[in-house]
């Protein structure tokens, strides 16, 4: 910038800048950063009289810079859980803050599912806030960050976010992908299965109710269930030429629209709940046990069969709710 002045000084020391003016003058001006300071300045002055010389000194603070977060790593990358169970992911990144990285106070790990939400602090799923910094060197530290996903938590697209924060509060963030692939799994817990009946039972005894009652089917996945259901014909311990159908064993349930009792056949059947047995949290209508659907069992003995102690196979087949 020229200034129309017959002399003039105009120079930094020890970041502070000393600005002599003479004569009716005014002044604008904009001085970029130096180093690691951002100096914006803006200065407009007016003399009533030619002969007067003013000196105006102003002093420049430093600004923090906010950290920035590297490209995160994350293992496993897809994720295969395990029924009832967990997986843990972990990500690692560097952290660098240009105000050196012991300035970078803390990093936080955040799991979200991106298939349903945009990224938001509320939005995670899961949130780990106190993340492992080591290794600060110069203006670099390194972050470890691990989390859950459980057997529940939807299939599809997630992303691992790490958000660093300087001591003022300044922050940087890095997302990067990873997949949670399906998974369809039922459990049938102790002492509901298997199914088991009294000890003795009269021939000719209709409807008498298995002893563990109801079975519980459990959803263990992360998808929607329908339920199939099937068995063969009970036959002789002690002499298998000796059987009588499966259609003597029948069953319902107290889920709604599975109330009316039906008989087990040797092909499969559906027994599924409206929208299938839901995944946990959620519960079949009629049932307050999330992510479980209840079969009650109930057995008659036909007339003209031998006495003896008699066995079947019972199969439970599940296939994801389209």
């Amino acid at each position: 910038m020229k200034l129309r002045t017959s002399s003039k000084s105009f120079f930094i020391e020890k970041f502070k800048l000393i600005l002599v003016i003479e004569r009716n003058l005014k002044l604008t001006k904009t001085i970029a950063s130096i180093g690691i300071l951002a100096i914006f300045l803006t200065i407009s002055i007016k003399y009533a009289s030619s002969q007067s010389v003013s000196q105006m000194q102003i002093t420049v603070a430093a600004v923090s810079r906010a950290p920035t977060v590297g490209t995160i790593t994350v293992a496993p990358g897809t994720v295969n859980l395990i029924s009832g169970g967990f997986i843990k992911v972990t990500g690692t990144t560097a952290l660098r803050d240009r105000d050196g990285g012991t300035d970078i106070t803390s990093c936080v790990g955040y799991l979200y599912n991106s298939t349903t939400y945009a990224f938001n602090p509320t939005n995670a799923r899961y949130t780990n806030s106190s993340c492992y910094i080591s290794s600060c060197s110069g203006q670099r530290c390194d972050c470890e960050c691990s989390l859950k996903i459980r057997y529940f938590d939807a299939p599809g697209t997630w992303n691992f976010v790490i958000n660093a924060t300087d001591t003022t509060n300044r922050f940087g963030y890095a997302n990067q992908t990873l997949v949670v692939e399906k998974l369809i799994a039922i459990d049938l817990p102790l002492p509901y299965a298997p199914i088991t009946f009294p000890a003795e039972i009269n021939i000719g005894d209709n409807n008498v109710p298995a002893v563990n009652n109801p079975l519980k089917i459990n959803n263990t996945g992360n998808v929607k269930m329908q339920i199939y259901i099937n068995g063969t014909n009970f036959v002789g311990v002690e002499d298998s030429t000796k059987s009588f159908s499966i259609s003597n064993l029948i069953y319902n349930s107290t889920a709604t629209g599975l109330t009316n009792a039906r008989s087990v056949t040797n092909a499969q059947a559906s027994f599924t709940p409206t929208g299938g047995v839901p995944v946990n949290p959620s519960s079949v209508a009629g049932i307050s046990e999330p992510a479980t659907l209840y079969i009650y069992h109930y057995l008659s003995i036909p007339l003209g069969i031998d006495s003896l102690n008699y066995t079947s196979t019972y199969q439970v087949e599940v296939i994801e709710q389209p």
